[in-house]
């Protein structure tokens, strides 16, 4: 007996196509199966299962004698007829519907607790400079640090009224700009996120003291909040010690120590840096032993020319001696007489 094999992927192309033109001319599959199927048992016989697709249906969807023989392959029960509701509930209910299930995400996720403003660029460097300058005149232990949400713009006014942060009515209204919420409160906990990292920066940097204050000789930029009238190219490109001159510490635990490194260390530093740069080293001390050799040979030519030179003196030196010893005795001679 000869048995057909239905590729499903054949089956799901033709469920597609006619998926396709329902949508497009807006038909609805129950319309022509369910009078044929008076009981209701959601089942009809391949001859009425053929006759709709092959003849109500034919010019609408347009499916071939092939792709209505898969169909019904691939539909038909154990009895021989055709299971249509399935092909119905395929065709038409195949959209899930996504307004019963609950949301996922509520939307407090979004919220970042550090959220802030965009600022132009003008306006951030003078927050930046701003924030810097509350940093080092606020004590950053007296700031309520525990506070997990916003504050009014009110309550915000009277803290930094409390920490005896005189700012100006542009400078408060720069700092609600940049940390407003929800248009009437101000992300406390941002502002203070701000202050600990702009604290850290100036920690590790140097230019605060034990004491959270800043050093009164610090060699860097004098940290104001009003931008200069005239352009400072030299600002972040000429070193301060330059300037000001390096301040040498005399403290001895500040002091760095020499550490003494093993000969295993020294060796592989030395092959690291012979590798990076491409060194040869035979050839270095081969044109180090020559320049050696040719220093020598020039410095014996100079002495034998200074030794041959001073023997010559010498000799000249000799001759006068003898000539002024023969006068001498001649004149002796002569007073005898």
């Amino acid at each position: 007996m000869h048995y057909k094999y239905t590729k499903l992927s054949d089956v799901w192309r033709t469920c597609n196509k006619i998926r396709a033109a329902i949508f497009r001319i807006g038909l609805n599959l129950w319309d022509y199966f369910l009078p044929l199927d008076p009981n209701k048992n959601r089942l009809i016989s391949e001859s009425q299962f053929i006759s709709v697709l092959s003849g109500q249906l034919r010019g609408k969807i347009g499916l071939s004698e092939q792709e209505i023989s898969d169909l019904a392959d691939y539909f038909r029960v154990q009895d021989g007829r055709i299971f249509y509701a399935q092909l119905c509930e395929v065709i038409h209910n195949s959209v899930p519907n996504f307004m019963k299930n609950q949301p996922l995400v509520t939307g407090l996720e979004w919220e970042d607790p550090l959220q802030v403003n965009r600022l132009s660029m003008s306006e951030e460097r003078k927050l930046n400079l701003l924030m810097s300058k509350i940093a080092t005149v606020v004590n950053m232990r007296r700031l309520i640090a525990k506070n997990h949400g916003v504050v009014t713009i009110a309550h915000f006014a009277r803290i930094l009224d409390f920490l005896r942060i005189m700012v100006s009515p542009v400078d408060f209204n720069l700092l609600v700009k940049k940390f407003l919420k929800d248009s009437y409160t101000v992300n406390y906990v941002a502002f203070l996120a701000e202050l600990d990292k702009i604290v850290q920066y100036l920690y590790q940097h140097g230019v605060l003291d034990l004491g959270g204050d800043m050093v009164a000789q610090f060699p860097g930029r004098v940290i104001d909040a009003e931008l200069p009238k005239l352009p400072r190219p030299e600002i972040g490109k000429i070193l301060a010690s330059s300037l000001f001159g390096k301040k040498n510490v005399f403290h001895p635990a500040l002091k760095e120590k020499y550490q003494n490194e093993d000969l295993i260390t020294i060796m592989s530093r030395i092959q690291q840096h012979v590798l990076k740069n491409r060194l040869r080293v035979n050839e270095f001390f081969r044109m180090k032993i020559a320049k050696k050799t040719y220093l020598e040979q020039v410095i014996d030519t100079e002495l034998d020319e200074e030794y041959s030179k001073l023997q010559s003196d010498n000799e000249a030196l000799k001759g006068k001696i003898i000539n002024l010893q023969e006068s001498k005795s001649y004149r002796n001679t002569k007073t005898r007489t």
